[in-house]
């Protein structure tokens, strides 16, 4: 994202490890901003930013412990800094008749759609890609809009 012209991006993480091994290996790029947090008690500023992005985090939190409860809460920060006609976008392996009865809470007034995502070709074989029939043929990417006072309604 940086090298595409995105310069003010902040990167959250709960470990203190791989947080410290990006600082290291972007120092010299301007513009990151690195914080050991758990994302579901995020310390970042209400309406603060224009897009969140998630690849697995959902996914990772609906794996565990308290799973509801955890990806309800990350969801309710990500709601929170969200500036009016902010963006989230999460990218899951959850299909959507898993993860649009959480996405589409009311709490977080978020238009919420999703597009498949074909999966990287990691072999001679080339993967099936079936959204319609094998929804787990692919990845999903969901867009969860915020309303407010955007530019482009």
């Amino acid at each position: 994202m940086h090298f595409d012209g995105f310069k003010d991006i902040v990167n959250v993480d709960l470990s203190g490890v791989v947080i410290q091994q990006m600082i290291d290996k972007t120092q010299s790029l301007n513009g990151l901003s690195w914080q050991v947090m758990d994302a579901r008690y995020m310390e970042l500023d209400d309406e603060s930013f224009d897009a969140v992005l998630d690849k697995g985090m959902i996914d990772t939190l609906l794996s565990g412990d308290n799973s509801v409860e955890s990806a309800n809460k990350f969801c309710s920060h990500v709601a929170r800094i969200l500036k009016p006609g902010g963006i989230y976008m999460c990218l899951s392996s959850g299909i959507p008749n898993e993860r649009m009865t959480m996405l589409s809470n009311q709490d977080y007034s978020w238009e919420v759609h999703y597009f498949p995502v074909p999966k990287p070709v990691i072999s001679e074989v080339e993967p099936k890609f079936n959204p319609t029939e094998e929804p787990t043929s692919c990845y999903w990417l969901y867009t969860c809009k915020t309303g407010g006072d955007d530019e482009e309604g």
